[in-house]
């Protein structure tokens, strides 16, 4: 069920089999991907109004789902394949769910407690979201729950049952949770006090519930992840969103509507730990729509004129369903210009267009063609291979770009069409090292500016000059100052392209040193005083790694050396040796790590390096 979707950050996703149903059956494209997506969220719709039907009684009950599908949050983001949706809709289904558990009958709840483990398994931050939510449900109707021992036995042992791939991944990967937060920039792991990381945590919980987040247009979050102009919430459904508030406020000791003032304060909880965006807490829309629901019901029944009372439910109908064909009309004239950033931080605009529209008509005009696309436009791009192209196809593509070639002489022929980016076009154009940068057709952005150079290139005569001069200047070591024990260390290494010298030496491996391309990685160490040196450990990359190691007693003195094979170096242990021939004190060590699987060139990782005496 936990997919390591990228270097340490695991996630649960149910999505994905529930995708793969669809590509079984229909195969890979976009409208299947986000059709099925669609399918799966109108459970959420459905779910909105069955609560206000089924629990609260409202005679509009249908408004409900009209009422969620013109919040522009859900508007735009069920029509996704984020997972994030479907997270959303089964925790619509798990509110209907335990409302009719305490409403309706007792055994709704195996209902509940399999929607709640959908929810938890669909999306990384709803394990907060369920946890919090499912824990404050069970203490506010701690009473009914226990009138119900028998049933909540069952309940209890099928949550176990559905918890076993949550333990089983616990069991392998028990630090999994530490690192994800670890690797994604938590402030709870800032040098920071306590006091003021629980004052961030709770800032972000106030923000993820404020109406300045919701209800007022902000760029805060990603420009893909808004319409422009419009609040996550339209504003207009403020009033309806406040007077449901206070209806469930005045009647707080009723369990359905406090259910649902619990369901939206929970909402916010995991992604305060990181930072509030909608795709992290998307899942506030739903209490908010029955909150809306009730809103509108409230006003409703305060007409009395017998005239208008007739055209009540018709005219409701007829401006909500306006609303959502202008809303969808919004979206399809006017969406393609609302923002001028198509690029990685922006739209991300291009996959259908390169990868369904104009690779494989290059791929076709000839045999001979090798297809590199630039990555850096997009997050994960060396998906859209697998997913657009065929396995014949993805042999002669490629995620590359102009920057391996501009850093060392890589093969170059006619037939290698180059994608770029305008950047990245501007880069080869103004690079003496090609000779000849063609452009066999440019690929537009919605609002009509360059967005993708189809390009073929060739190298100068001077390019190898300039890259031999280059790389000889790359060979010469850095210098730097670290701390190692409290001491400050002089040390030299080969060039890096990521971290620092301090960073190996950090007592944390989640920080590294990173080589640019030195093989071996060169590394020398020069204390002020001799120390004893007996032993050391260090984690790297995975690799198989060669280590060398030469200490000197002195400057002048021969060394000693060590060197030892090291297969799936850091795999699953850190990398250890022991110095037992000596010398008995050291003033300088020399260190060389090959990676055995490369050439001359490689990123040699170095999370940590420690010594011992």
């Amino acid at each position: 069920m936990y997919i390591e979707a990228a270097a340490l950050r695991w996630t649960p996703l149910l999505s994905m089999y529930i995708q793969a149903v669809s590509l079984v059956l229909f195969g890979k494209s976009i409208l299947v991907t986000r059709g099925t997506s669609v399918l799966i969220s109108t459970l959420g719709a459905i779910a909105v109004s069955m609560s206000l039907k089924m629990v609260f009684k409202t005679r509009s009950w249908w408004a409900g789902a009209l009422l969620l599908s013109i919040m522009p949050a859900w508007f735009l983001h069920s029509r996704t394949a984020f997972e994030t949706v479907m997270t959303t809709a089964f925790y619509a289904c798990f509110l209907l769910s335990y409302l009719l558990y305490r409403t309706r009958s007792a055994r709704y709840i195996y209902a509940a407690v399999v929607f709640a483990a959908a929810t938890f398994y669909t999306y990384s931050n709803a394990q907060a979201i369920i946890l919090v939510a499912a824990g404050l449900f069970f203490l506010s109707d701690l009473r009914y729950h226990l009138r119900q021992p028998a049933v909540l036995l069952r309940g209890a042992l099928l949550a176990l049952v559905l918890a076993v791939p949550l333990v089983n991944f616990r069991l392998k990967h028990p630090a999994a949770i530490y690192e994800h937060l670890r690797v994604v920039g938590s402030y709870w792991f800032q040098e920071i006090s306590a006091l003021e990381k629980i004052q961030i945590f709770l800032q972000k919980y106030a923000y993820g519930l404020s109406p300045q987040y919701w209800f007022i247009p902000n760029e805060h979050d990603l420009s893909r992840h808004r319409m422009a102009g419009m609040g996550h919430i339209h504003i207009g459904m403020l009033l309806f969103v406040v007077i449901g508030m206070l209806i469930c406020l005045r009647r707080i000791k009723s369990s359905p509507h406090r259910t649902v003032l619990i369901a939206a304060l929970a909402t916010p909880v995991g992604a305060a730990l990181l930072d509030i965006g909608i795709a992290r807490v998307l899942s506030f829309v739903i209490p908010v729509s029955i909150l809306a629901g009730l809103g509108l019901e409230w006003i409703l029944k305060r007409i009395r004129n017998r005239f208008y009372i007739r055209f009540l439910g018709p005219s409701t109908l007829l401006i909500l369903t306006l609303a959502n064909l202008a809303l969808l009309r919004t979206a399809l004239v006017d969406g393609p210009l609302w923002f001028e950033d198509y690029g990685l931080y922006g739209m991300q605009y291009g996959a259908k267009q390169l990868f369904q529209e104009t690779i494989p008509k290059y791929l076709q005009q000839s045999a001979d063609y090798h297809i590199l696309v630039s990555s850096t436009w997009a997050n994960g791009t060396d998906n859209f291979i697998r997913f657009f192209l065929s396995p014949e196809q993805q042999e002669r593509v490629r995620i590359d770009g102009i920057g391996s070639y501009l850093f060392k002489r890589m093969p170059l022929s006619p037939n290698d069409i180059f994608i770029m980016t305008p950047t990245e076009y501007a880069q080869a154009v103004d690079s003496p090292k090609f000779s000849l940068v063609s452009v066999e057709e440019i690929i537009p952005y919605p609002d009509g500016s360059a967005g993708f150079y189809i390009v073929t290139l060739a190298y100068s005569a001077f390019a190898d000059e300039m890259f031999a001069s280059e790389k000889e200047a790359r060979r010469q070591l850095a210098e730097a100052q670290v701390v190692m024990d409290g001491e400050n260390i002089f040390i030299r290494h080969s060039q890096i392209d990521m971290g620092t010298a301090q960073l190996a030496f950090d007592h944390d491996t989640f920080t590294l040193m990173r080589g640019l391309e030195a093989n071996p990685f060169l590394l020398e160490i020069e204390f002020p005083s001799p120390r004893r040196v007996s032993s050391m450990k260090a984690e790297f990359g995975l690799v198989n790694l060669q280590v060398t190691v030469r200490l000197l007693s002195t400057s002048e003195a021969s060394p000693v050396v060590y060197e030892q094979l090291f297969l799936n170096a850091s795999g699953t242990a850190p990398v250890a040796m022991e110095f037992a021939k000596g010398p008995d004190k050291v003033t300088k060590i020399h260190f060389e790590f090959l990676n055995v699987q490369s050439g001359d060139t490689a990123n040699i990782h170095i999370r940590e390096l420690e010594l011992f005496p």
